[in-house]
């Protein structure tokens, strides 16, 4: 037996080309690999016990005994929160169904109250910075009729001037600010030398903070090798005092007309630096700053889509006026890092200027390594600041929310370890710095311009992370958009504002079609717009033939690939069309587009000629990815948020002519049968409802008269059912 089984191993072994001394080998091998698995094991278990007994210790101690009622009641409030949000969404998805079946009567009772709910926190927690948006839609209102009336909008388009005027540039000073900055200098000035603007019209100083790796041999390497394509190139090297003391510290050298601030991880786009420097040099004096858009990632927060207007800008990069600057007396260079350029803005506007974005004007930006990273440096400064200039530019309840904040910022989930225990130095050395504060806040009379929201700063657009593409600088490659704009007699000074957002889209083939529904009143105005707009303009009247038969005129003359809607009164953010395009190139099987929109609640002027807004509300039944079944119950796409193909109006028709509400939701059902819409989740416009309780109440009874009648009709028309005529 024994030697049978020899046998076979044996020519088991030469089967598989194995030599028996190897086997044995290979035995000894697992034999030693066994040996030393078993001490590992013996180790872990050791280290086990040990942990266990200093676990056991630490409950046993004093400390743990007595902060157990603080760890059980955070516990508890966790717990509380988690369950009331999750009834919150049960009970508000069941109310909303409630509410659909409910008659029309009372219905109408209860809109005031529901739109009062809806728009009381931003009441209650935001009254200064609504108070700061309705100043900004006031100068809007301004710079518009200036605009139209001095014929000079092509200093909103920024289009690159022609090369027979790169002498007549200004020169401007890049400031930049390095520390440990060696792998990005080469790709910042390689995009310096490839830019519009003329390397000889531009200096640069470079502070670096001391850096330990090989920056400063580089910038050594680039003085001697390229510094003379500049109008001056310097390097200051001084100890690490902070971001704003060194850019404050490069001023002082400063001789260009305006201050170009910027990150050294970033590279500009070929036209950037022409298109901010032509914005400025013919804008209004009292405009302080331009800030230039980046990407992939740009800043979420909210502009004025008309006049580019901000209440704040980032300093990554931005262009501001040297002679501001230094009236101000540069950055405080009480904050390290994070914040200084919010208190800058806040110290500008508090002194009389202006802020303005520039989002035509772009720049690569690679400040995270991915969507959605926290960076400790980043939410420590952030959140001492935030609480700061709450203090110095804040009103008493921002303020005292302020307090609130700081605690919450405690007690929630931290983001990396050690959050608490940062978070406490960073507010003892905050609280040290209060009587300062406090009497300085005191003696200069700081006005209460400072616009705040939770720890970040007034309103916050969603879709911080969605990927901003290149520019698209060839129009010839870029198909064409029809945007389509309906109007009538009395709207002339809404349809200059939807007019100019259109001019301003950094997408750059684009046709605007305004069709006027009964009479020409308003094409005086689209002339004027016409003269001076950087697109195609077309304009055509009809009789009075309502809002359906309008839009259908506008589709008919559409030359576009896609088409979109834009009521006289709503507005489209600068990168509006180019996001949704952005997605339809990206999902091709896809023939829609929807994106995200502010609810503007606000009232009109009895005069027509002025608006009062009083609520920027982001209704999150409207952030929906698309569902047809959701669809057939209830219209979750803001008219001018969609973008589609314009094979649907040629293969399935255009608005029901008989529907004067509730059009664009049977359009989009009948559109959307069997075919794909994609969801961008990016606020990219608004559109405005009346805030007064009693014309929005008549609104909605209006469209709860004709919610059934539309529903039957579309349903019928889809095969759904069969139509019944509803009074």
């Amino acid at each position: 037996m024994d030697r049978c089984n020899a046998n076979h191993r044996d020519r088991r072994d030469i089967d598989r080309g194995d030599q028996p001394s190897n086997s044995y080998e290979a035995d000894i091998n697992i034999v030693d690999s066994n040996a030393k698995l078993a001490i590992a094991l013996d180790q872990a278990l050791h280290e086990k016990e040990i942990l266990e007994q200093e676990l056991q210790a630490i409950y046993r101690s004093r400390s743990w005994k007595v902060t157990m009622p603080l760890r059980r009641s955070l516990q508890a409030s966790r717990w509380i929160r988690w369950q009331t949000i999750a009834w919150l969404r049960i009970g508000l998805n069941e109310g909303r169904a409630l509410g659909r079946r409910l008659p029309a009567p009372i219905k109408r009772l209860l809109y005031p109250l529901v739109s009062i709910t809806r728009s009381l926190p931003q009441r209650a927690f935001q009254k200064q910075n609504i108070a700061h948006l309705q100043s900004m839609s006031e100068r809007r209102l301004e710079e518009v009729s200036h605009w139209i009336e001095e014929g000079s909008l092509t200093t909103k388009a920024c289009h690159p001037s022609s090369a027979e005027e790169a002498s007549t540039w200004p020169i401007i000073t890049i400031s930049l600010v390095t520390y440990n900055s060696e792998k990005w200098l080469e790709g910042l000035f390689n995009s310096l030398f490839s830019q519009d603007y003329p390397t000889s019209r531009i200096e640069v100083i470079i502070v670096d903070n001391g850096s330990q790796d090989g920056t400063i041999d580089l910038i050594n390497k680039l003085i001697s090798s390229q510094g003379y394509l500049f109008s001056d190139f310097q390097l200051h090297q001084r100890p690490n005092l902070g971001f704003g003391a060194a850019h404050n510290w490069a001023a002082k050298y400063a001789n260009g007309d305006f201050i170009l601030i910027t990150n050294p991880d970033l590279e500009f786009d070929k036209p950037s630096i022409s298109r901010c420097v032509r914005l400025a040099v013919n804008d209004s004096q009292d405009i302080a700053s331009w800030e230039l858009r980046q990407r992939p990632f740009e800043h979420p927060k909210h502009y004025d889509p008309v006049s580019w207007e901000t209440h704040w800008s980032s300093h990554a990069c931005i262009l501001i006026r040297r002679t501001v600057f230094e009236k101000l007396g540069g950055h405080d260079e009480r904050i390290f890092l994070y914040g200084e350029d919010v208190e800058f803005s806040f110290r500008c506007r508090e002194a009389g200027y202006r802020l303005r974005y520039c989002p035509t004007a772009t720049v690569a930006h690679y400040t995270y390594e991915q969507a959605h990273q926290i960076k400790p440096a980043q939410y420590l400064g952030s959140t001492r600041a935030n609480l700061y200039l709450r203090l110095r530019y804040g009103n008493w309840l921002a303020q005292l929310s302020g307090i609130f904040l700081a605690g919450a910022s405690l007690t929630r989930k931290q983001p990396f370890d050690g959050t608490r225990k940062a978070l406490l130095s960073e507010f003892f050395q905050l609280a040290k710095q209060y009587p300062e504060i406090i009497k300085e806040r005191k003696n200069k009379r700081y006005k209460n311009i400072g616009v705040f929201r939770n720890l970040d700063y007034e309103l916050t657009r969603h879709g911080a992370f969605i990927e901003v593409p290149p520019p698209a600088l060839d129009e010839k490659n870029s198909p064409l958009v029809s945007i389509i704009t309906r109007t009538y007699q009395g709207r002339d000074w809404l349809l200059q504002q939807a007019g100019l957002s259109v001019f301003q889209q950094t997408y750059p083939s684009i046709e605007w079609i305004v069709i006027e529904d009964g009479g020409n009143s308003c094409k005086d105005i689209v002339d004027k717009l016409d003269i001076k707009a950087p697109c195609s303009v077309v304009y055509a009247s009809q009789e009075k033939l309502g809002r359906s038969a309008a839009g259908n005129l506008g589709l008919s003359l559409a030359q576009g690939h896609w088409c979109l809607f834009l009521d006289d009164d709503d507005l489209l953010y600068s990168d509006h069309v180019e996001a949704l395009v952005n997605q339809l190139t990206a999902t091709p099987w896809a023939c829609a587009a929807y994106s995200l929109a502010w609810d503007v609640k606000c009232d009109i002027s009895s005069d027509n000629k002025s608006i009062l807004e009083t609520a920027y509300i982001q209704h999150t039944d409207l952030i929906q990815p698309h569902d047809a079944s959701v669809l057939a119950e209830r219209n979750y796409f803001p008219i001018q948020a969609v973008l589609f193909e314009r094979r649907l109006y040629l293969e399935r028709g255009g608005f029901h002519a008989g529907f004067d509400q509730l059009e664009d939701w049977n359009l989009w059902r009948r559109y959307a049968e069997n075919e794909t819409f994609q969801l961008v989740k990016k606020t990219t416009s608004l559109y405005r409802t009346p805030a007064d309780t009693a014309r929005s109440s008549n609104r909605q009874a209006l469209l709860d008269q004709a919610y059934q009648q539309v529903k039957s009709k579309t349903d019928f028309e889809l095969g759904k059912k069969e139509f019944k005529d509803v009074d």
